[in-house]
């Protein structure tokens, strides 16, 4: 019962990731001429990339089925 939760949460978690980066990457474009945007933009990938691995470890903690991990890799790497 309690890797259910987990997964839940991870699922749940995983959606506004993918829409962090996306939203990063249409800054980037419009503001890239910008500074302080710029910094901007790097500490919102910094967050991702904190959140990305914190996920990652708590999968690991949990020893999820290797399909899934395999999974939750692949979209870590892709955020990177």
């Amino acid at each position: 019962m309690q890797i259910s939760a987990i997964d839940e949460l991870l699922h749940d978690l995983r959606q506004p990731l993918t829409n962090i980066e996306i939203y990063s990457a249409s800054l980037e474009l419009r503001l890239a001429s910008n500074p302080i945007a710029v910094n901007s933009l790097q500490a919102i990938r910094e967050q991702v990339r904190l959140i990305s691995r914190l996920l990652l470890e708590t999968r690991q903690r949990y020893q999820e089925p290797a399909g899934s991990a395999a999974l939750t890799n692949a979209a870590s790497s892709a955020l990177v």
